[in-house]
């Protein structure tokens, strides 16, 4: 096995920091480097508070994806059309739907268009899948 050095974070740094200058008897500088830990892991709190906040948000638009699910095929765009929102894009319609089809939740297909494009379209699907 190779040996992976462990790079160390701005907290790491501020507290070995800290503790040089405690053994200097810097307290003025054991202080500055305390509340420098301080603002990071109040940085690190609120990082992790907005990506709870977007991941229920998420969640939320994968239910009512999936609540505008039906037999009848549905591209992208119709979803996005039916959804009505202008902050929901196709790229998100898209990420949620994988996440159905990969669950069993959904199925996905490949249809002409009356242009003969090929485009992706979705439907609910009619057995779901025991996890297990």
């Amino acid at each position: 096995m190779a040996n992976i050095k462990e790079t160390p974070t701005r907290a790491m740094n501020y507290a070995d920091l800290a503790t040089l200058a405690e053994a200097a008897g810097r307290t003025d500088l054991v202080e500055f480097c305390n509340h420098q830990i301080e603002l990071l892991d109040a940085k690190k709190e609120k990082a992790k508070i907005k990506a709870d906040e977007k991941k229920k948000a998420g969640d939320e638009l994968q239910a009512r994806i999936l609540d505008l699910l039906t037999d009848e095929p549905q591209s992208k765009d119709d979803l996005c059309a039916a959804i009505g929102d202008p902050e929901i894009t196709p790229a998100k319609v898209v990420a949620r739907m994988n996440n159905l089809v990969k669950f069993g939740f959904a199925t996905r297909d490949v249809a002409k268009t009356e242009d003969g494009k090929k485009v992706t379209v979705y439907t609910v699907a009619t057995e779901t899948v025991d996890a297990e």
